[in-house]
């Protein structure tokens, strides 16, 4: 391993285990991680693998998977994926190992830093970036140059460096949106003082209802900062301000701006005259009240894959089918801008290199290329999980109509307005993601106030860009 490989490696070590005190205890995640394995059988004895001269030898796989695959829904997600692999590779011993999201980062840093890591690993694009950028993971241009007449778009280029691929992504997310409960909004009679065109609305329209849903006995919204989950919805509210998070050139942070000072006003305001439920430092279930039907707005939604997910809830019974909701883009000053929301892109694949053995790695392809392919698995993550699909063949139906017409405004929301240019792909963001939520915490408990947290987090975090920087280029 090199000394650039190292240092990057140290660097991402060193900021997991600083947070990971904070990160689990705003966790509802036993942060128990492959406490569910399955795994396919090798070739027999005899060395019979059913490939040709020359193909794949009899070899072990090792995937690592999140918890969040529908395998909760759709019982034989990943047993269909283990058994698809074995029929046309008999000869790939696959380990299927779950792990738990909350503590996904500190897992992933430590396997990277002792040697540890799987063949396969399936995560969001923003946490495996980091091991291409140290150099830990195996080129798949080949396996992109393969499945690319079956993805929509410009999928692929997102796994591209220098020329590249060292990443394939499987599924889309979604740019965030404002739900709104529409059966409490016409009970207290605010129905219609929600934006017509559902996308531009000032801070004085959303804080004139809040007051009426204070008067009528219930909140405006639920806001949050016991860990970094939903943080997109704060840079949405940002960007939409007219702020931003990143400099243009990616060396900087500059979120310390008088339009993103204003959105902290706002949302100070919202926490002064009681509009929000108390407990925002801690709180990581910032829908609870919103399902309970006491209060009227959910300020963090995953548009599409949040419709989808509904979707899946009604139909386990988890929330109430008769809840008849709406989405909205974020409010901004004067209400005369247009809407920006964060997206965390994509999620995917990317083959770990480990001990350089070409014949492992040439098998973990395999693998990726099994789910990759299949326009079942899009389907699944898509109706189950609440993510778009990549591949042009997924289509994915929903049986409740209402849900199908916002999902389908939620998808125009994503194309419209949807951005990944806030740093969210880069090697840093995790990184970034740990500051945030910590400054947040001060500012809701009233130590720091929001003139002073976006000037840490401008410290810190252009600090974390340069060294991150620096690191990769010694």
């Amino acid at each position: 391993m090199g000394k650039t490989r190292k240092k990057m490696i140290v660097l991402m070590l060193t900021l997991a285990l600083v947070f990971t005190g904070i990160w689990a205890c705003g966790s509802k995640e036993d942060g128990k991680a492959g406490a569910e394995t399955s795994s396919v059988p090798a070739a027999n004895a005899e060395g019979e693998t059913g490939q040709e001269e020359g193909g794949i030898q009899p070899t072990k796989v090792v995937v690592w998977y999140p918890s969040s695959a529908p395998t909760n829904v759709s019982k034989d997600f990943v047993q269909r994926w283990t058994d698809a692999i074995h029929e046309v590779h008999p000869e790939i011993e696959v380990v299927m190992e779950e792990y738990a999201e909350s503590g996904i980062l500190e897992k992933i840093t430590v396997a990277m830093a002792t040697g540890a890591t799987p063949d396969v690993f399936w995560d969001v694009q923003s946490r495996i970036n980091p091991a291409i950028n140290a150099g830990l993971t195996a080129d798949l241009s080949d396996l992109a140059a393969d499945l690319s007449p079956e993805y929509r778009g410009n999928y692929l280029k997102e796994g591209e460096v220098d020329g590249k691929t060292y990443y394939i992504p499987v599924a889309s997310n979604n740019c965030y949106v404002v739900t709104v409960n529409m059966d409490l909004a016409r009970e207290i009679g605010v129905a219609d003082m929600l934006p017509e065109d559902k996308t531009h609305w000032s801070y004085d329209d959303f804080l004139e209802i809040a007051a009426i849903c204070k008067e009528k006995g219930y909140y405006m919204t639920q806001l949050w900062a016991g860990g970094p989950t939903g943080d997109a919805a704060y840079y949405s509210l940002f960007m939409t301000a007219g702020g931003k998070i990143v400099s243009d050139d990616g060396n900087s942070i500059v979120i310390n701006s008088p339009e993103n000072q204003k959105a902290m006003e706002f949302i100070k305001t919202l926490v002064d005259k009681g509009y929000i439920p108390d407990g925002a430092a801690t709180t990581t279930d910032y829908t609870e009240a919103f399902w309970a039907g006491k209060s009227l707005v959910m300020f963090a939604d995953a548009g599409a894959g949040g419709i989808i997910g509904r979707h899946t809830m009604i139909r386990n019974g988890d929330i109430d089918s008769t809840f008849d909701m709406d989405i909205y883009m974020y409010p901004s000053p004067m209400g005369d801008t247009e809407p920006v929301s964060a997206t965390y892109g994509t999620q995917g694949f990317c083959v770990f290199t480990n001990d350089g053995d070409a014949n492992r790695i040439a098998a973990a392809k395999e693998v990726v290329r099994a789910f990759a392919s299949d326009p079942y698995y899009s389907e699944q993550m898509a109706a189950n999980v609440g993510l778009s699909p990549v591949l042009s063949s997924a289509q994915v139906k929903l049986e409740d109509e209402k849900l199908s017409v916002l999902k389908e405004r939620a998808d125009e929301n994503n194309a419209n307005y949807a951005t990944t240019e806030l740093g969210i792909l880069e090697a840093w963001w995790s990184g970034w993601r740990e500051l945030f939520y910590p400054q947040m915490q001060l500012f809701y408990t009233g130590q720091k106030s929001g003139e002073d947290v976006l000037a840490t987090l401008e410290t810190e975090g252009t600090e974390l860009i340069q060294t991150t920087q620096e690191e990769a280029e010694n």
